[in-house]
């Protein structure tokens, strides 16, 4: 408290020191001035003592602060990982639809054009179902990977293919 009201303690200390002064010496004081302080060892060292603890619980208390708000984020961070995993996998999942509806409908409007184009070729043509089936099996045998490939083919637009009684053996697709 002393260190606080400084003046206030110095002015009381002034008129203590001037009526002892009158009453003892036979003076007055004019002026007083507190220019030094010094406090017993053992209290100076119990003054010191007591505001490093008051410093240190301060210490503590930012310290704890610190570590709630880093435990904090730490909790931020957890849910927004989780929602990232989330939205993620949900993205993923609606892709992976999305790809296979798209591959779904590609390979139907190509599969609907080669079928819409071999039926005008066939029918260009006069070719008989069995006939134009004879030449797609013919057309698609250069797209087989393998170079051991052996077939036996009969000419596939013989009269006997077209009635459906194929008597030559290699067509056995």
């Amino acid at each position: 408290e002393f260190w606080k009201s400084r003046e206030k303690v110095a002015k009381a200390m002034g008129v203590e020191v001037n009526e002892w002064l009158q009453k003892y010496g036979d003076t007055n004081l004019t002026m007083f001035q507190v220019t030094k302080i010094g406090f017993h060892p053992k209290f100076e060292r119990m003054i010191v003592d007591i505001q490093l603890q008051v410093q240190l619980y301060v210490t503590n208390e930012y310290r704890q602060q610190l570590v709630k708000v880093d435990k904090e984020i730490d909790v931020m961070e957890s849910i927004a990982h989780s929602k990232i995993l989330a939205i993620n996998a949900w993205a993923f999942g609606n892709s992976s639809v999305i790809i296979a509806n798209a591959t779904n409908t590609g390979l139907n409007i190509t599969q609907g054009a080669k079928a819409r184009h071999y039926r005008e070729f066939a029918d260009e043509l006069g070719l008989t179902s069995r006939q134009i089936v004879q030449y797609i099996r013919t057309t698609t045998i250069g797209e087989h990977e393998s170079k051991d490939l052996v077939l036996g083919l009969s000419y596939p637009f013989s009269n006997n293919g077209a009635s459906g009684k194929n008597t030559k053996k290699g067509w056995g697709f």
